[in-house]
Order: C-alpha cells, then structure tokens, then sequence
C-alpha cells in the first residue's frame, strides 16, 4: 500500500492507469495534509470501493465486528471483504491479543496532525546550505526558525515555510556574512582549515614549527 501525495490531475491519471495495468495497490492525496481526501486507485470492483469508503467514515482503522455493524453485514462476510482488499495490499492488518481482535488498516487511519511538517524542496535546500555555512545541523536552524516564529508545538508545512521564510529576512546580515566566508573559503582552503578548527594562524604556524 502506498500513498502519493500530489495535487496534479494528470499525474494522478497516469497513475491510475499504472496502477490497473500492473494491479498496484496505490491511494492518491492532493497532499499530506489530506490523508483523509484519499482515493483508491488500481483494480477495484465497486464492492471493494464501497468497502474501502466505509472504512474512511469509520476513521481508517476497523476491527471486523466494527466494519460488520457499519456496513450490515454478518461477521463471516465483513471478515471476507477486509481480507480480500487485505490481499490485493489495500488494507493492512495489524494482529492484536484475542481480547482486542485484529485491526483493519488504511490510510485513513493517518491524522493530519500526525503528519511531520516538511517544506518545499526548494526552500529545504536553502536550510540545508545555510545550515552548512554557518556549521549547524538543518534540523537546528530550522527548530530555531520555528521558535522565533511561533510558540505552538506542530507546525503545519505551510507554518514552518513562513517561519523560515521570515526567520531568513532578520538573519539575512548573518547569513550573508556566512555565505560570504563559504565563498572565500572556497578559494583558500587554509583560511578554512583555521575558521572551523577555531585556531589563528599563528597557533598553526606553532604547529607546523613543532613538525619541523
């Protein structure tokens, strides 16, 4: 089972006729965020939709006798329906003690708010230089831009974009100072060597004296 995040419409299509050509197990999401927005894609009969919709109205997460009461079937017939699409990788099940029964599992089952915040490509690249240049780890900066930004603890992708983004209009004067040492220490690698081992080039000259 495996959940594309995408909101293009063509994209989607080409991926609903992969996924009937070659009977994968695919669910569709305009994005991350919207999980629960979902949709099936591959060889499904309509009793199979029908199947997987009323696990979505039933939160993504169903025990048989659960599944059975929702959709008025006996216990024998919701157990065939789960297993089937368990079968063709549309549901999975997660094997409880007796006393709590097996869980039934699809996407739906994801929570937005347990979703990681993730920023575009674009912008995460620009975190992972500007990290580098200033000798922190991207998870750092980033965690310092959140905390100027806002106090709350989950920030949603869109949230954790502004804050960097605004985190980087007051931090330009640092972060061009960085980018400007980066650059020279391109082109002299001594002058490198000295800035991140923390030492003057007089502690090097000590250094070398001694090897001589």
């Amino acid at each position: 089972m495996l959940v594309i995040c995408t909101p293009s419409v063509p994209l989607r299509d080409m991926l609903e006729a992969l996924a009937e050509k070659h009977q994968l197990a695919l669910f569709v999401a305009p994005s991350a965020r919207r999980i629960a927005e979902a949709e099936p894609i591959g060889d499904l009969t309509a009793t199979e939709r029908e199947t997987l919709e009323t696990m979505r109205r039933l939160g993504g997460a169903v025990n048989v006798a659960t599944f059975a009461q929702e959709a008025g079937l006996s216990a024998p017939a919701a157990t065939n329906r789960l297993v089937n699409l368990v079968q063709k990788g549309f549901v999975q099940r997660d094997e409880r003690p007796r006393s709590e029964g097996t869980i039934y599992l699809n996407p739906y089952a994801v929570r937005a708010d347990e979703v990681p915040a993730q920023l575009p490509p674009v912008l995460a690249r620009e975190v992972d230089i500007f990290a580098a240049v200033r000798g922190q780890a991207s998870a750092d900066l980033l965690g310092a831009a959140w905390t100027e930004w806002a106090s709350t603890e989950r920030p949603t992708s869109d949230e954790l974009a502004q804050a960097w983004l605004a985190y980087r209009h007051r931090h330009s004067g640092e972060i061009s100072e960085s980018l400007l040492w980066a650059q020279q220490a391109l082109n002299d690698q001594n002058e490198a060597a000295v800035h991140t081992s923390g030492m003057t080039e007089e502690d090097l000259q000590v250094i070398r004296d001694a090897f001589e």
